[in-house]
């Protein structure tokens, strides 16, 4: 891979010094190895005999920021699954995730984001970091039954259970991720929580089993916790 000595002649120190007639033509020799990412090193070194002249070249810019991107997790709060060098499923830039969370089980843990919850943020950290950004909207929560307290602003958890809502942090950061988080209303109504308990980023359905089968007929997978 050739590239022109003209690419030496941008910086004032090099202007000042002209690059030799020696360096005609540049070859590529070295890159970072593959785990650092954020940042391509090139090695440029010239091909003519007896000129030592070598160029470590530092490039973060608009070729390389996709590959920045994709390392930055979209649900900070929550762990990224480790990379498996080799595995051949891997999330795929190509598609069009449409993805349904159906939340029904209890928490494993009442101090703890609930199990569900989690996992729906594991997998957007590890479409994140192979480049695949779903659209706002096509990853989807619907939560019904037990594990309806996850969804209440902390003001009201304190006043119930006694402790903030231990799944409010991550609740909030899935919905800036552009998750729609969803409720059961015949469920949460029916617990006896007022409108005014639930979190602002939920939204309240009529019932589960509606929307269910509303995102399944417009082509949501669903994945359930049970």
């Amino acid at each position: 891979m050739e590239f022109p000595a003209t690419y030496l002649h941008n910086t004032a120190s090099m202007r000042r010094s002209p690059v030799k007639k020696c360096c005609d033509t540049l070859s590529l020799g070295q890159r970072i190895p593959a785990g650092r990412r954020g940042s391509r090193l090139l090695r440029f070194a010239c091909h003519e005999k007896g000129c030592r002249m070598r160029i470590l070249i530092a490039a973060i810019a608009l070729g390389f920021a996709g590959a920045s991107l994709a390392q930055t997790p979209a649900v900070p709060s929550n762990p990224t699954p480790k990379d498996i060098p080799g595995a051949m499923e891997r999330p795929d830039p190509s598609l069009r995730y449409r993805i349904l969370f159906d939340v029904s089980e209890p928490n494993a843990d009442k101090t703890k984001p609930h199990q569900t919850l989690r996992r729906a943020a594991a997998m957007l950290n590890a479409m994140a970091a192979n480049g695949v950004r779903p659209a706002a909207g096509d990853i989807a929560i619907v939560v019904h039954g037990a594990p309806d307290v996850n969804l209440l602003t902390d003001a009201a958890h304190q006043k119930r259970f006694g402790t903030p809502n231990p799944s409010r942090q991550l609740l909030e950061d899935l919905a800036k991720a552009g998750v729609s988080v969803r409720i059961c209303g015949q469920s949460y109504l029916g617990h006896g929580y007022a409108r005014d308990e639930l979190h602002p980023a939920v939204q309240l359905d009529l019932m589960a089993m509606t929307t269910i089968a509303n995102l399944m007929a417009r082509g949501y997978g669903v994945v359930r916790d049970d």
